[in-house]
C-alpha cells in the first residue's frame, strides 16, 4: 500500500521508476512507428540540468523530468543549464499513487532549438557551483 510518506522517503526510487517506464514506453512507441535507431543516454547526476538524453540522427534532446500529483503543472523549477542545451526540454508527468503516469506536459522548442522564453511559466533556478 502506497503512503504519502513513501513519496518522499523513496523519492529517488520513484524517480528511477518513472524514468525507466517513460523510456520503455517511448522506445516501444517508436518501435511501433518503425524507428529503431534511437540512442538513450543517462546522466549520473542532475548537475547540468537534464536527467536523460535521447538522440536520433542530428537531433539530440536533453530532457529534464518533473513529476507531480496535481492535475497539471503549477510552478516548475528548471535549471538554466537546460536552456543552454540545443533541443533542451522538460517533461512534466502526473503520477497516481500507484505510479500510473499521465497526462504528460512538454515544454521545449523545435528540434535543434533551445527552450523558448518561458520565464512567465517557469521558475528557472541557478545551479550551485561546487566550491
Amino acid at each position: 500500500m502506497t503512503t504519502v510518506a513513501s513519496n518522499y522517503l523513496y523519492s529517488t526510487l520513484r524517480e528511477r521508476i518513472v524514468e525507466h517506464v517513460f523510456v520503455g514506453d517511448a522506445l516501444r512507441e517508436l518501435w511501433r512507428l518503425g524507428v529503431y535507431d534511437v540512442e538513450v543516454l543517462r546522466s549520473e547526476f542532475d548537475a547540468h540540468g537534464y536527467d536523460l538524453v535521447m538522440a536520433r540522427g542530428k537531433i539530440v534532446r536533453h530532457i529534464q523530468f518533473k513529476t507531480g500529483t496535481q492535475k497539471e503543472p503549477g510552478t516548475v523549477s528548471l535549471s538554466r543549464a537546460l536552456a543552454e542545451k540545443p533541443s533542451g526540454c522538460a517533461i512534466w508527468i502526473r503520477l497516481e499513487a500507484d505510479l500510473g503516469m499521465g497526462p504528460f506536459f512538454w515544454f521545449g522548442g523545435g528540434p535543434g532549438q533551445p527552450l523558448a522564453a518561458l520565464d512567465h511559466l517557469l521558475s528557472i533556478r541557478e545551479d550551485r557551483k561546487p566550491g
